[in-house]
């Protein structure tokens, strides 16, 4: 008993000598898909590095943030190289840390460069009702509705959309126009973004 003992804390000792000595780490995720399939939980326990080739779908101004979309997925992008600020069209390679988010894992800390321009992929088409459940997060999706209400804050528009039986509410931004698009109201949309 004693010997097995010895055996298997030696085998645990070996093996933390591996990560001490500069054993490989595993590879980093390459698609936006592998870092969504590792769902909350894993994110929020083990976070793994991340290197992904997308499309810039939609950079928020306000923060550090960008949408990516690369053939598999989009995925919700936080950038620390902040001196500038990438744009809807440009193809990027994204260097972080895939990380935990409220509804489904995110890239974080990450480095982003422009490595050209392209266009912007065809959306995915998104039932409201997909959409109200948290699924999509980080997509470029279309959506069809009726405008039932329009607000205005200084760079941006909120839509209070109908859609199949659902309500929901979509920020355009920037959105400069002085005044209330009031011309809007039940009037029939496809809205594509984020």
């Amino acid at each position: 008993m004693t010997k097995i003992a010895l055996l298997i804390l030696g085998f645990w000792s070996f093996s933390g000598a591996l990560a001490v000595w500069g054993a490989t780490s595993p590879l980093p995720l390459t698609s936006a898909q592998q870092v969504l399939d590792l769902g909350v939980e894993r994110t929020r326990h083990s976070p793994l590095q991340v290197r992904v080739e997308g499309i810039v779908t939609y950079p928020d101004a306000t923060a550090n943030m960008i949408y990516v979309q690369d053939s598999s997925a989009g995925i919700r992008v936080l950038y620390t190289n902040a001196n500038y600020q990438p744009a809807s069209g440009q193809s990027v390679v994204v260097e972080g840390t895939a990380v935990a988010g409220l509804f489904a894992p995110f890239i974080d800390c990450s480095n982003v460069r422009v490595v050209g321009a392209s266009t912007i992929p065809a959306p995915c088409i998104a039932p409201a009702a997909r959409m109200t459940a948290g699924e999509l997060f980080g997509q470029w999706v279309q959506v069809e509705g009726v405008v039932r209400d329009v607000a205005k804050e200084p760079q941006r528009a909120v839509l209070f959309v109908s859609s199949e039986g659902l309500r929901f509410h979509a920020v355009v931004q920037p959105f400069p126009a002085p005044d209330l698009p009031v011309e809007w109201l039940d009037a029939r949309l496809i809205l594509r973004g984020v």
